[in-house]
């Protein structure tokens, strides 16, 4: 009979040789990772080396090779196939090895320069593996006694650059998400880290420089990880291999707000096109959106290939499209006053002014304003006089925004309407006008009706199912734009529009509209202040009410998402909902009738102090409305969780609540990409994906 003592240590054996392997292959990707200067026509095999180590890293998680705490995990799940998996990571490690076979020693200096030490030729001469060996690399060495004689060495032992760790903020181990739903965030992490490590890398002209002399063997190496990695996929349950197919799909997205060249999104167009996992045919309790085939808006689902593919490479493909266009200063939007036949026949206004219906060309249009305060404009000639009219910037920007909303290639899930291009009204009115065309799928040439208009309808009724439809439309189109760098700066209900899709009557497919404020992602960039409106202040984040300093981010958007997303729940307005408007007319009432009872007020002065009074009222209100969603005031959050359910009630908490970007830390401070890019899986993780799950 077999010793039980001897079996244990057998198998700890095999978990200790599985963990000594699995870190020899962390080793090799680092090792590669570390390189500067690759050349540009290489790109792609760097950005699919990043997805590569994020697929195994998933992987490691699962199979508890990760981290020491998991390590007694390996064992217990991995039994039957423990031989599959020594042998895959081994072919691996010696895979890797070939790679680097002449060199023995990578180290890390204090002066943060990458040098090689110990190779195998004993010279800081340029270094060429041997032919029969593998794929050959040309390593430029930094002179060791460069700058002052020898600095001491550290040996890289874990990753150079340090991480921001987004599980230890709680992103996405939410209290409200159950833990069996929660999925595995390692991969974003070494991302973010991998970025950051090329941030620095650009800054640093003296480091290992690599040069490809057989690109082709590279790309078959990187094409045996990649299949060896789905090998190791396999050897997980359906459901977990479901979760990594996600994550993969997520680092992709994470990666795609990293880049910050149209070559780096066409090589992780091109990598992600590689690695793509098919769809799992199964069920589970959390999917994701991004998992699914998409068309283009003007395309079939019969259309073929052509037609179809995830969402992230549309997204992708967008983002590419897009940045050319921004990076070529003339192929901005479409000035259409420019031309001398420009004619549009305007007629009724709808939603307060902010939206009216025309007629353009012959067709049934609908034209969305953006006003603006006259500035100064200097001439080119020094001896006229300036004149006045829109801020340049202003108009490059709307430019920049025209063209966003011009581009037909869009996903249908990014839901915004086509445009046709901008005008500046005639005097006296400051504002300019943008053309959007009808939906295709309308069947009316009325103008769209808005949310806001459907809630105020008496009349309006709404199921269930249509309302958690509307959320989910509404939730992925933000995302969608957020994901190509673009803030919409004025979600409200009044912004969401819906054309009539059936003669049954039924709401329809929701879309985004009122970009009159929209702006790219940019640290640098002026920012507008909301209008002084009640019913729009609603709306706003309390750290953007008012004058309240700093720029305008990505989570006053999804706060005003989560206000939205209040409204569908009760099919009610925000301001009938909180009672905004009713109360603050009360309050300047009250503060009238006590200021004209000072007889040492005149009549003016009293009006004056009570509009006053009456403005600190509103304002601590409005800031309020986040404490009484939070804390359930009235039981304003049972109601939704009752109604809609628990994911609908945890995608709402995850908007309203938002991440506190402070507590990324110091270390965070010139990375605000990455910050994006966790924001941007937190929001996927929390509102995307729980919506997104609800079964009916």
């Amino acid at each position: 009979m077999t010793d039980p003592i001897s079996i244990t240590s057998l198998a700890l054996g095999v978990a200790s040789l599985a963990i000594e392997v699995f870190e020899g292959v962390k080793r090799g990707y680092e090792y590669f990772e570390y390189a500067a200067n690759m050349p540009e026509d290489c790109a792609s095999f760097k950005l699919r080396l990043r997805i590569e180590y994020s697929r195994i890293m998933d992987w490691a998680v699962v199979a508890g090779l990760a981290d020491k705490k998991d390590y007694g995990r390996f064992n217990k799940k991995y039994t039957a196939n423990r031989h599959i998996i020594m042998a895959v990571l081994s072919e691996m490690s010696a895979l890797f090895r070939s790679l680097q076979k002449d060199y023995k020693e990578l180290r890390w200096f204090e002066n943060d320069e990458l040098r090689l030490i110990g190779t195998s030729h004993g010279a800081t001469k340029d270094c060429v593996t041997k032919p029969d060996v593998g794929p050959q690399v040309r390593v430029t060495p930094a002179d060791p006694e460069e700058n002052g004689g020898q600095r001491r060495v550290k040996a890289i032992e874990k990753e150079a650059a340090d991480s921001i760790d987004v599980s230890v903020y709680g992103l996405f181990q939410s209290p409200n998400v159950p833990k069996s739903q929660q999925k595995y965030t390692r991969g974003i992490n070494h991302i973010m880290s991998f970025g950051k490590k090329a941030k620095s890398i650009a800054t640093e002209p003296k480091r290992l420089r690599w040069a490809f002399v057989d690109k082709t063997k590279y790309f078959e190496a990187l094409q045996k990880l990649k299949d060896l990695t789905d090998y190791l996929h396999q050897t997980t349950g359906d459901y977990q291999l479901e979760l990594l197919a996600q994550s993969t799909r997520e680092t992709c997205l994470a990666m795609l707000r990293l880049t910050d060249s149209v070559q780096e999104m066409k090589a992780l167009l091109e990598g992600a096109k590689v690695v793509k996992i098919p769809d799992p045919e199964l069920e589970i309790d959390s999917g994701s959106v991004f998992s699914q085939a998409t068309t283009l808006p003007n395309s079939s689902e019969d259309c073929g290939p052509q037609g179809q593919g995830t969402l992230f490479e549309r997204l992708a493909q967008f983002s590419i499209e897009h940045a050319e266009v921004f990076a070529a200063e003339s192929g901005l939007g479409t000035r259409l006053d420019s031309a001398d036949d420009f004619k549009i026949k305007l007629d009724a206004e709808t939603d307060r002014g902010s939206r009216t219906s025309a007629v353009f060309r012959e067709q049934q249009v609908w034209v969305e304003w953006k006003e603006f305060v006259p500035s100064p404009i200097q001439p080119k000639n020094e001896f006229d006089l300036p004149t006045w009219g829109p801020n340049p910037d202003l108009v490059k920007r709307l430019s920049q925004l025209s063209a966003l909303l011009e581009k037909r290639e869009k996903p249908e899930e990014f839901g915004i309407p086509n445009c046709l291009g901008f005008f500046q009204d005639k005097p006296p009115r400051n504002r300019f006008g943008f053309i959007l065309e009808m939906p295709k799928r309308s069947q009316r040439k009325a103008v769209p009706k808005s949310l806001f208009e459907i809630l105020t309808n008496e009349q309006s009724k709404s199921t269930i199912n249509e309302r958690i439809e509307i959320a989910q439309g509404v939730v992925t189109s933000l995302f969608c734009l957020h994901a190509v760098g673009w803030l919409h700066k004025g979600l409200r209900s009044a912004s969401i529009l819906f054309s009539d899709t059936s003669s049954e009557g039924s709401i329809g497919k929701p879309f985004i509209s009122g970009f009159e404020y929209a702006r790219p992602f940019a640290l640098n960039m002026t920012s507008t202040r909301p209008p002084n409106d009640l019913m729009w202040a609603i709306y706003c984040h309390p750290d953007y009410q008012g004058n309240a300093p700093g720029p305008y981010c990505k989570v006053f958007d999804i706060y005003s998402l989560g206000i939205i997303l209040l409204e569908i729940a009760y099919w009610k307005t925000a301001d009938e909902l909180f009672q905004i408007t009713e109360e603050v007319k009360g309050a300047e009432a009250r503060a009238l009738v006590k200021a004209e009872a000072q007889v040492t007020l005149t009549k003016d002065k009293a009006k004056k102090q009570a509009a006053q009074e009456a403005e600190v009222f509103k304002s601590g209100l409005l800031k309020r409305t986040r404490d009484r969603i939070l804390n359930d005031d009235s039981g304003l959050m049972s109601y939704v969780k009752h109604t809609m359910g628990k994911r609908y009630y945890n995608a709402v908490i995850a908007c309203i609540q938002g991440v506190d970007i402070s507590q990324f830390g110091p270390e965070a401070g010139d990375t605000e990409l990455v910050v994006d890019a966790v924001m941007q899986q937190a929001f996927l993780r929390q509102v995307i994906d729980e919506l997104q799950g609800i079964r009916l």
